[in-house]
């Protein structure tokens, strides 16, 4: 009997103690777990009052935090989508449930990421930069997207936290800072292609001084020269009837006449000067140069067409002699091209009224190779066994001090076209 008693005491004790340590755990489960909510109540109180949008989804992908700036950025109460998965918290941003960035904390999705301008893992976080369409009431923002995944104490994944930046301001400071570099590029391409082309003209010019001493010189030392040895040819032959000589001193002539064309064609190039602007009757102009250029090549048996839109008191404003210049040197070229007496030559008049006249002098003959195109205007550049290399170089100067363009297009054994615009009105205040 008192050992049935001693057992039931015992037994009885035991059960005082099991119960004590269940009070007491209970007790500290009670405690860890006010202590678990009341620090799951600080994280949610610090994640609702961060400046920055922020949401939580738990490992189901269930939202269970929304804070008041994503609210104030989606116009999406916390009470309206706390709890729901299924990809809801993509809706407010891209008008859709589908995955985003923070699904991407809990898989890999080559296709998710390609949805964003730019993709970076750094250790277990992921960085992000996309435009959200619906954000703001259907404005729209671009977003820096920050999202992180959320441990236990077992450091097992529990759920995945998305911070949200609008950086809306900064793409579009961003876009004016890349728009005035390109403008400032631009700007910087055309004050330096402006100096270049200062510094050509300026080398020009001091190359167009020297030529122009250069000419005088000439001028005086070898003109005289070549006036007394005309002078001379012209005595002899008069004197002397041997006709052995004859061809012999036409040759000489020929070759004074030759020095004393390239002595001309120097002045000429040195002595352009500012056009003498007046009302110049460019039918009638033209017409005295084609007939002035088949005077000078009446041997040679070219065709010479010309067509033409204007009247006979047409005008333009533009320097008269400059203008003959131009065009008899273009002419010249034109007949010259054409070899062994083959080949045409047309003449196209554009004339527009007030506006504009385009003269293309168009031939059949040898043509230009394609190297030396980019040459063609330039002084001392010549093909010719007698040219001086300065025709299309002084063409160059009357059109500029026209104000208009000239381009020349050509094909080796086709023919050559050249194509003059000069404006039909200038001020000439």
């Amino acid at each position: 009997m008192k050992q049935k008693v001693r057992r039931q005491i015992n037994f009885n004790e035991q059960l005082r103690v099991i119960n004590s340590r269940l009070k007491q755990e209970i007790r500290q489960r009670k405690k860890v777990e006010e202590e678990l909510k009341s620090a799951y109540q600080r994280l949610a109180d610090i994640i609702e009052f961060l400046p920055d949008p922020v949401f939580v989804i738990d490992k189901e992908k269930k939202v269970i935090a929304w804070n008041k700036a994503l609210e104030e950025m989606t116009s999406v109460k916390k009470e309206e989508i706390i709890g729901k998965g299924n990809f809801a918290y993509a809706v407010p941003f891209y008008g859709k449930a589908r995955p985003v960035l923070i699904d991407l904390i809990f898989m890999e999705d080559k296709e998710v990421e390609a949805r964003y301008s730019f993709v970076r893992r750094q250790a277990d976080t992921l960085f992000a930069e996309v435009f959200a369409p619906m954000v703001y009431g259907g404005k729209g923002a671009f977003l820096w997207l920050k999202a992180s995944p959320l441990y236990d104490s077992k450091h097992n994944i529990v759920g995945a936290i998305e911070t949200i930046r609008d950086i809306t301001q900064h793409k579009e400071a961003e876009a004016i800072l890349k728009k005035d570099k390109e403008s400032l590029q631009l700007l910087m391409k055309e004050r330096t292609e402006q100096l270049l082309k200062v510094q050509k003209e300026l080398a020009d010019a001091r190359h167009l001084s020297e030529i122009g001493t250069l000419a005088a010189t000439i001028a005086h030392e070898l003109r005289n020269p070549l006036a007394a040895i005309r002078t001379a040819a012209y005595n002899i032959g008069k004197k002397s009837d041997d006709q052995r000589l004859k061809p012999h001193l036409e040759n000489i002539d020929k070759k004074v006449a030759e020095c004393d064309q390239i002595i001309t064609n120097l002045l000429n190039y040195s002595r352009i000067k500012t056009p003498h602007f007046a009302e110049v009757k460019i039918h009638q102009l033209l017409n005295e140069c084609i007939a002035q250029t088949r005077q000078r090549y009446s041997s040679l048996k070219i065709r010479l067409r010309k067509f033409c839109n204007c009247k006979e008191n047409d005008t333009i404003c533009a320097d008269a002699v400059q203008l003959k210049e131009l065009f008899n040197n273009v002419l010249n070229n034109a007949f010259e091209a054409c070899e062994q007496n083959k080949g045409s030559i047309t003449v196209y008049i554009n004339y527009q009224p007030a506006s504009h006249v385009t003269v293309v002098i168009e031939d059949t003959g040898i043509g230009i190779p394609a190297e030396h195109m980019k040459h063609l205007m330039q002084p001392f550049f010549t093909t010719k066994q007698k040219g001086t290399g300065l025709g299309l170089a002084v063409c160059q100067q009357l059109v500029n001090l026209h104000q208009g363009t000239i381009s020349i297009t050509s094909k080796v054994g086709k023919g050559t076209r050249v194509t003059i615009n000069l404006p039909a009105v200038h001020d000439r205040s």
